[in-house]
């Protein structure tokens, strides 16, 4: 996976809409100033995994107040309503 290629999926999802924390691994292409600089420039703040811990944001979102959702397409679906 190259910088290029990410950046295209981020242009992508970010017509979608910003999310308040974009999180990543530790990727060259994730920590690239491109990337880093287009994720900011969105108002979004970075936020990356600790080496081998795919998990951390996961389990650190799960505390937050509020009703889970089964899907990421529940969210949007509640989002929209």
């Amino acid at each position: 996976m190259d910088t290029g290629f990410c950046i295209e999926a981020l242009e992508a999802a970010l017509q979608m809409g910003t999310p308040e924390i974009f999180n990543t691994d530790q990727g060259a292409q994730f920590t690239s100033t491109t990337f880093t600089e287009r994720v900011l420039a969105a108002g979004a703040q970075c936020s990356m995994d600790g080496r081998g811990r795919c998990l951390d944001e996961a389990l650190e979102w799960s505390k937050r107040p509020g009703p889970p959702q089964a899907s990421p397409g529940d969210a949007r679906d509640d989002e929209l309503q």
